[in-house]
């Protein structure tokens, strides 16, 4: 209320203000895994999170039989709101356990006020294959490369016969239509096509 003074009269008038404070939420935190069954140090995670003032601090545990670690990640956009990065799990562990290891994401949010809140993604397993799962998932992948480069040799194959069976019609007719040459330019542009995968299934397959 104000007061005010007039010779012998007093006058006072009062002022109602309405403040609305908005409530801080708690931030979200999201892990997905893409795992690589026969290379699990490849394994990529990317580490979702949200919130409403933005992230102060995010990090990744990882607990296995030997122990847990927590690693901060220091390349976390602080301001933003929403924001994902993508690691991949060799950056936290060089070898891998026997078993069953479990990954989180956690993430703090910058409130300055009553304090960070944190959120989880929850543990998330990955199975660790045995050596001889890891020789069993190898040698099956082998075979369907060699099933494939089989296959693909075989349509080479055919696919020459057939080029070379439509060429000698076309020497018999005695002309050359644009129909057939659209033909001819039909079969030997699948021929480089097949050409090419034949290439790149022996530079996989020599590479295993």
């Amino acid at each position: 209320s104000i007061f005010c003074n007039q010779g012998n009269q007093e006058f006072s008038t009062s002022y109602l203000h309405n403040i609305e404070v908005q409530k801080d939420e708690y931030p979200t935190a999201e892990l997905t895994l893409f795992v690589d069954s026969l290379e699990i140090l490849n394994t990529v995670l990317v580490c979702s999170y949200s919130d409403d003032y933005g992230i102060s601090q995010a990090s990744i545990k990882v607990q296995s039989k030997t122990g847990t670690k927590e690693y901060k990640l220091s390349n976390i956009s602080q301001n933003s709101e929403v924001g994902s990065i993508s690691k991949p799990l060799s950056e936290f562990i060089s070898s891998l356990p026997e078993g069953t290891i479990q990954v989180e994401f956690k993430v703090t949010d910058n409130d300055q006020i009553a304090g960070g809140k944190q959120a989880s993604s929850g543990l998330i397993p990955i199975t660790i294959p045995s050596k001889e799962e890891l020789i069993a998932k190898s040698n099956e992948k082998d075979e369907k490369i060699s099933d494939e480069l089989q296959k693909q040799l075989e349509a080479i194959k055919n696919l020459k016969k057939e080029i070379s069976d439509f060429k000698e019609n076309l020497k018999q007719d005695g002309e050359q239509n644009w129909m057939k040459s659209k033909q001819l330019e039909q079969l030997l542009s699948e021929q480089q096509k097949l050409n090419q995968e034949l290439k790149q299934l022996s530079e996989e397959f020599k590479e295993r």
